[in-house]
């Protein structure tokens, strides 16, 4: 292999800024996870790095619902499913932004009537739900 400099020096960068921010990336993963549940969404998958897995139905919502709600917002928020992934780049107020649309939607749907389901009833049949944006359908 000819001219390695440039992997070099990308493996540089990222070992440099990007590996110090890992620890603040979980941390924001932990407490996107924490919202979710005090507000009474289902955890498929706790956040063990950067990722959660959650079900909004336990609250009444949908992944649908709150990806609409979510792109909405001033500084708009793309959301793909039943994964919420954190980045470096991801910032303290867009974790708050989700777990707001969440909350917001969970109340409105309680104000409604929608009483949550006994645990019993409640069928998972896949961690990793994608959501198709209505621009493709």
């Amino acid at each position: 292999m000819r001219q390695t400099g440039i992997l070099a020096a990308a493996a540089a960068y990222a070992l440099t800024h990007n590996f110090p921010q890992l620890p603040r990336v979980h941390a924001l993963a932990k407490r996107l996870e924490a919202g979710l549940e005090e507000i009474g969404v289902t955890i498929l998958s706790r956040a063990e790095t950067c990722m959660v897995f959650y079900d909004p139905s336990p609250v009444g919502t949908t992944f649908e619902e709150i990806a609409d709600r979510a792109s909405a917002l001033p500084e708009p928020l793309i959301l793909g499913g039943s994964r919420l992934v954190v980045h470096i780049q991801t910032s303290d107020s867009a974790v708050d932004d989700v777990l707001a649309v969440v909350r917001t939607l969970a109340e409105e749907k309680k104000a409604a009537g929608f009483v949550k389901p006994e645990l019993a009833n409640i069928v998972i049949k896949d961690v990793y739900v994608r959501r198709v944006p209505k621009a493709m359908t």
